[in-house]
């Protein structure tokens, strides 16, 4: 839970707002005050339903409504409101508080100069990584602890700042057979990195990878026991959705444009047994920004 809520501070923009009391068609309601201009945006909960105002030049406030038709299909007065009240387009505009905030934070800087507002919108970008490495794949059962090659390709996503403790990733491990362990596995995760070292030159993180699909192949041959001289050969296959919280740990060194990372992966995980070795899953690659 401590991940997930990790991952979900970083997708909130936190709001903070005013409360006052106005008049409305003859009547006092209670809204609260989001952005403050020329053009105000006041909003509130009804009966558990959103209704959201605008305060012109005038001092007029004006609801911005979205009614339907019979078919259902939606009228999108409010788009016609904000474009005759501020004379700025809406046409792109939804009616969401996010959505709105930015629209009035426009408006009233296209009509006061001296107006200013902090974009607090979430602004995220990529890493592009590919990497290779040596496994023995510690959750499969593998009782002569063969080691098998591994490569992939990762996309890891973090917000917009100079040093970054928190991100996202998103890779693909491919794992080649080998002759004395013929397991193939493919493998695609959605995982969450903090990194408790930051520094300018180098970071160490903690990892999990969150959710996974994977696809895997292994070969198994024997004697065929009624003919000693003859092999038989079965090849088993299984895909499947998981989530099981596999931990591990990395490190990131700035080497020119980018970075070099090394990872020690598949160190245990919550919702996976380990096979009785012990655990080798160590990956090296390098990354760059897009």
């Amino acid at each position: 839970m401590k991940t997930l809520t990790l991952l979900l501070c970083l997708l909130v923009t936190t709001l903070s707002f005013a409360q006052d009391n106005f008049t409305y068609n003859n009547q006092t309601i209670a809204l609260k005050t989001e952005v403050e201009g020329d053009y105000d945006l006041l909003w509130n909960t009804f009966d558990g339903q959103f209704r959201y105002f605008i305060k012109d030049k005038s001092e007029q406030i004006i609801e911005l409504t979205n009614t339907k038709q019979i078919n259902n299909n939606y009228n999108f007065e409010y788009k016609n409101t904000l474009k005759s009240a501020t004379n700025l387009d809406a046409s792109k505009t939804k009616l969401t508080l996010y959505s709105l905030k930015k629209y009035f934070n426009q408006a009233n800087a296209a009509s006061n100069p001296n107006y200013t507002f902090k974009d607090n919108s979430l602004k995220l970008k990529t890493r592009l990584g590919l990497f290779g490495g040596v496994t023995n794949h510690p959750f499969v059962y593998n009782p002569d602890n063969n080691k098998a090659t591994y490569f992939g390709a990762e996309l890891e996503f973090f917000e917009s700042k100079a040093m970054p403790a928190h991100s996202g990733f998103l890779n693909f491990r491919t794992s080649l057979k080998t002759k004395d362990f013929e397991y193939n596995l493919n493998q695609i995760a959605l995982g969450y990195r903090f990194r408790f070292i930051n520094k300018t030159t180098f970071n160490i993180y903690a990892q999990t990878k969150i959710a996974t699909y994977t696809t895997s192949s292994i070969k198994s041959t024997y004697e065929d026991p009624e003919s000693p001289e003859n092999v038989i050969t079965i090849e088993n296959k299984s895909n499947g959705f998981d989530v099981p919280l596999i931990f591990g740990l990395g490190a990131d060194f700035k080497i020119g444009a980018g970075f070099v990372t090394i990872v020690y992966d598949s160190l245990f995980a919550v919702f996976q047994d380990n096979e009785d070795q012990f655990p080798v899953d160590f990956a090296i690659g390098y990354k760059f920004n897009l």
